[in-house]
């Protein structure tokens, strides 16, 4: 990737756009505007004027596979038979939860990490779902309120900005620096070398507790 090149994107949610971000950052590329963020159909309705923004400069569209095809090709085609010269149009199957999960060798680090001891590759799938709400695994971070909705609780917007700055410092005073920096910690969670990490842990789930009170809602 050419230094100093920057890539657009456009996603269904707060998650997506915070794997979208650390894939191309990791690519060496520098993130431009992400769009969308309102759910699978608005994406699809914005498709096609993200495709013509593609002729001109590099962008990235993911979408969720769900339950809408069989797989990936189906859906690509479509929605999109003739993608842009610069668009990168991909589809995480089933959903993009699936690729955070696809580092089978570090999953089990993590899992072994939260108390379950040696884990087995094969049996990896099997001690994760034996941890679901025990660990911040089992919590759909698409549920957490955008900082910059109008109706996004102050309570919650409080309370995120006191449990990150244990991790991160001090997010900033602007609802958009406190989007930034949830975006930033379900990136930083995702790597499973943090996600064993016992402050992200605590932090995750006070911050699934401040959104939604004592009974989070699960995958």
């Amino acid at each position: 990737m050419a230094h100093g090149t920057v890539i657009s994107a456009a996603v269904e949610g707060i998650v997506d756009e915070a794997v979208v971000r650390t894939v191309i950052a990791h690519a060496g590329a520098a993130v431009g505007d992400v769009y969308g963020k309102q759910g699978k159909e608005y994406l699809r309705q914005k498709l096609a004027g993200y495709n013509n923004a593609a002729r001109r400069s590099p962008w990235i569209v993911l979408v969720n596979l769900d339950r809408e095809e069989e797989c990936a090709p189906p859906l690509l085609n479509a929605w999109l038979a003739q993608p842009a010269r610069h668009l990168c149009f991909r589809v995480a199957v089933r959903e993009v939860e699936a690729w955070l999960m696809a580092d089978v060798e570090r999953l089990c680090r993590s899992v072994a990490a939260c108390g379950s001891g040696e884990v087995h590759p094969s049996r990896a799938s099997e001690h994760v779902a034996s941890l679901v709400g025990a660990t911040a695994i089992g919590v759909d971070p698409c549920a957490l309120p955008d900082p910059c909705d109008p109706n996004c609780p102050p309570e919650f917007k409080s309370h995120a900005r006191l449990l990150l700055s244990k991790v991160q410092g001090n997010p900033g005073p602007a609802d958009e620096h406190l989007r930034k920096a949830l975006l930033k910690f379900i990136a930083e969670f995702s790597s499973w070398d943090l996600a064993s990490n016992r402050n992200y842990l605590e932090v995750s789930r006070a911050i699934i507790k401040a959104a939604h009170g004592e009974e989070p809602p699960s995958v």
